[in-house]
C-alpha cells in the first residue's frame, strides 16, 4: 500500500477528524450569526417602514428594508448555501450596512462599528491574516470619509442634526445595534467554547497518541530519504540504550551490526528510490554493543508528486523466536540423549569437511566406536542405566577432543568421531587416549551400584579414491569389527587402500 503524505497513519486520520469538528463549527457559528440577523431583519424591517409614518422617507430607510430583506432570504437558504457563500454574504451584509451610515452620518456614526465588527469576524470565520485585511479597509474607508468631509467634497445626504434630534431614532439604532450585539457576542461566546473544548480534546488524544507510540510493545522509527532517524519511541531508545538527542539526525545504519548494514544499505536505497514497502530482518547494535534481532516493517511516505519524504517503520523484538528457530536448528542436528552431533549432522559436516580436505590436500580420519558388553550391562541393570552409559561417554568424548572435532551417536551404542586435519597415525593416538580415559571411568549408577565400561574403537583415514563418508566409515567398521574380535577394548586401523 502506497503511503502519501498526510494520509494513512492514525495521527491523520485523528487530525482529519479534528480538521472536520472545526469545519463544522465554523459553519454552526456562520448559520447561527445568519440566525441571529434574521430576528434582527424581523424587528428592523417594520420599524423602519413604521418612519416613513413619523418622520418621512429617506434613502436611509431604503438601504434598511433592502438589506432586511436579503436577510431575511439568506437566513431562509442559510442550510442549502456553502459556508463560504454563506460568511462572504455575511461579511458584505455587514459593510452594506455600515458603509451607507459613514458616508450619511459621518465618521461619528454608530455605523463605523459594523466595519470594525466586520474584521473581527472574518479572523473568526478564516483567520488573523483575513481580519487584518478588513480592518486595513475599514481604515481606509474612513481615511477615504474624512478626507472627503474636510475637503467638502462629501456632504451627508440628508439632515443629520435632525436625525439626532428624534429619539425614535435613537431607539431604533439602540434596539437593532444592541439587539445584533449580544447575539453576536452570545454566538461567538458560544463559538469560541466550542473551540476551546474541542482543542481540549485535541491535546488529551494528543497525548494518548504520544504516549501509545512511545511506550507501544514494538519500537517506531522514521528516516529520511539519507537513512538519518528524524522520529523514534521510547521503546526503541530502550532497546537501543541511547537516549532521543543521541539518535536523532544519526544514520540507521550505525545501530546495526555489520551483517545487517550490509543487507540494509541496498534495500533502504530501493526502497527510497521507488518501493512502497521494506520488510527485513536486521539485528540492532545496543549501546554497549549486543545486539537484539528485530524485524522491521516500513512503509513509505510520498508526497503528491511521488517523492520520498520519509518512512514510517515498526520494529518487532524476535528475541524468542529466534532463540526458538536455534533450538529447533540444534534439536535437528543433535541426539537427544546424549546432546551430540546426530547421524544426519554427522554426514552433512563431514561432506562439507571431506571437500576441504581435498580441497587444500589435507588429512582426515573418523573414529568409529561402541560400548562393549553394552547389552549385558543393560540386561543386569536396566536401560536406564544403559541411558547413563552412553552419556558418560559422550561427556568422555568431549573432554578429550578438541573443538574442531565433531563427536557424533550414530544409533545405540555406536559413536563415530570426525578429525580434520589429523592423518591416520594421529587418529590411532586420539582413539587411544579415548579408549584409556574411558576405561579408567568408574560409573556410579543412580541405583548406587557402580559400573566400568571399555569401548572398542576402528580408524580410517581419508584415501584419495574415496568417494564419500561411507567408504571411510566402512573401513573404520571393519577395523571396529576387528578390534571386537581381538578382546574388545582396543584400538585398530584400517589403511585406505
Amino acid at each position: 500500500m502506497k503511503a502519501r503524505l498526510g494520509t494513512g497513519g492514525p495521527t491523520e486520520v485523528a487530525a482529519a477528524r479534528h480538521d472536520e469538528q472545526l469545519r463544522q463549527l465554523r459553519r454552526d457559528l456562520v448559520e447561527q450569526l445568519w440566525t441571529g440577523m434574521r430576528l434582527i431583519a424581523l424587528i428592523g424591517v417594520p420599524v423602519s417602514l413604521s418612519r416613513y409614518f413619523i418622520t418621512g422617507w429617506t434613502s436611509v430607510y431604503s438601504v434598511h428594508v433592502g438589506v432586511g430583506l436579503f436577510t431575511l432570504i439568506v437566513a431562509a437558504c442559510r442550510r442549502w448555501l456553502p459556508f463560504d457563500v454563506l460568511a462572504i454574504a455575511f461579511l458584505c451584509l455587514l459593510w452594506t450596512v455600515g458603509l451607507p451610515g459613514v458616508v450619511a452620518f459621518g465618521l461619528s456614526a454608530s455605523s463605523i462599528w459594523w466595519l470594525v465588527l466586520s474584521s473581527f469576524v472574518a479572523s473568526t470565520l478564516y483567520s488573523v491574516r483575513v481580519g487584518v485585511y478588513l480592518a486595513l479597509a475599514t481604515g481606509l474607508v474612513m481615511g477615504i470619509v474624512g478626507l472627503g468631509f474636510i475637503t467638502g467634497s462629501l456632504t451627508p445626504p440628508m439632515d443629520v442634526s435632525r436625525y439626532h434630534a428624534e429619539p425614535t431614532a435613537w431607539m431604533t439604532l439602540l434596539l437593532v445595534t444592541g439587539a445584533f450585539a449580544f447575539l453576536l457576542l452570545k454566538t461567538l461566546g458560544s463559538h469560541q467554547r466550542a473551540v476551546y473544548q474541542l482543542l481540549g480534546r485535541v491535546r488529551v488524544q494528543r497525548d494518548e497518541v504520544r504516549d501509545l507510540y512511545d511506550h507501544a510493545p514494538c519500537g517506531y522509527q522514521s528516516l529520511d530519504a539519507q537513512g538519518r532517524i528524524v522520529k523514534v519511541n521510547l521503546t526503541a531508545l530502550r532497546w537501543l540504550g541511547y537516549t532521543e538527542k543521541e539518535l536523532l539526525g544519526r544514520a540507521f545504519a550505525d545501530v546495526l551490526t555489520a551483517e545487517s548494514q550490509l543487507l540494509f544499505s541496498p534495500a533502504f536505497s530501493d526502497f527510497v528510490m521507488g518501493g512502497d514497502t521494506l520488510d527485513l530482518e536486521l539485528d540492532l547494535r545496543r549501546k554497549d554493543g549486543s545486539s537484539i534481532p528485530v524485524l522491521l516493517s516500513a512503509s513509505a511516505l510520498r508526497d503528491s508528486d511521488g517523492r520520498f519524504r520519509m518512512s514510517r517503520a515498526t520494529m518487532f523484538d524476535i528475541s524468542d523466536r529466534r532463540q526458538l528457530e536455534n533450538e529447533l536448528r540444534r534439536l535437528a542436528r543433535t541426539d537427544a540423549l546424549t546432546g551430540l552431533s546426530n547421524r544426519h549432522h554427522f554426514y552433512a559436516e563431514a561432506t562439507r569437511e571431506i571437500a576441504r580436505a581435498r580441497r587444500r590436500t589435507l588429512p582426515l580420519s573418523v573414529l568409529l566406536l561402541d560400548a562393549d558388553h553394552f547389552k549385558r550391562i543393560n540386561d543386569r541393570h536396566g536401560h536406564a542405566a544403559g541411558d547413563q552409559v552412553l552419556q558418560a561417554l559422550s561427556g568422555t568424548l568431549r573432554e578429550v577432543l578438541r573443538e574442531v572435532d565433531l563427536p557424533a551417536r550414530l544409533g545405540g551404542e555406536e559413536f563415530a568421531v570426525l578429525l580434520p586435519e589429523v592423518d591416520i597415525e594421529d587418529a590411532l593416538a586420539v582413539g587411544e587416549r579415548l579408549r584409556d580415559a574411558i576405561e579408567q571411568q568408574q560409573l556410579v549408577l543412580e541405583s548406587g551400584a557402580t559400573v566400568r565400561f571399555t569401548v572398542s574403537v576402528g580408524v580410517s583415514s581419508l584415501g584419495a579414491a574415496d568417494p564419500h563418508i561411507d567408504e571411510l566409515l566402512r573401513r573404520a567398521d571393519t577395523a571396529l569389527y576387528e578390534a571386537k574380535r581381538q578382546g574388545r577394548n582396543r584400538v585398530i586401523a584400517e589403511h585406505p587402500p
